[in-house]
């Protein structure tokens, strides 16, 4: 049986996280939120592949972590999101699920563009329906499926 990593062949999963940066940075945005749609998804595996990629391109990103942040705290990171934008870096928004905390709404909204992270199978209809809503299914350029076990 072959082994997929010989030679340094990146796994699958990476290779379509490329293939889907690549899309997004073809589109014309400078500031992308990543959001589970649902408590129980993590974006991090999803974010760091993605910013690992952005490495190679001339253009710097800037990642923005929101998770576990106060309302009161959105001045802040919104100033720093402003910032960037205005400097040719492309920022890059984590937030908690928009279902579960509504800290990171401000936020989002400073954002021209919407990553959402699914769970497949397990997937909360509800909470992907508000989520889209909360948003704005004009501004959502993708979705990705959460790694396993997430």
């Amino acid at each position: 049986m072959p082994d997929d990593l010989a030679g340094g062949a990146p796994p699958q999963g990476q290779l379509d996280l490329e293939e889907m940066w690549k899309a997004l940075l073809a589109c014309d945005w400078d500031s992308l939120a990543v959001i589970p749609t649902d408590q129980g998804v993590s974006v991090q595996s999803v974010v760091d592949t993605l910013l690992a990629i952005s490495s190679r391109t001339g253009r710097p990103v800037k990642c923005l972590d929101a998770r576990g942040v106060e309302i009161a705290d959105g001045k802040r990171l919104a100033k720093e999101l402003a910032a960037a934008r205005s400097t040719n870096t492309r920022a890059v928004v984590i937030v908690d699920s928009l279902t579960r905390s509504l800290s990171g709404v401000h936020l989002v909204q400073g954002v021209n563009a919407v990553l959402l992270v699914v769970r497949v199978g397990l997937m909360d209809l509800d909470a992907l329906t508000s989520t889209v809503a909360i948003v704005g299914a004009e501004r959502i350029v993708g979705s990705v499926a959460a790694p396993p076990g997430t």
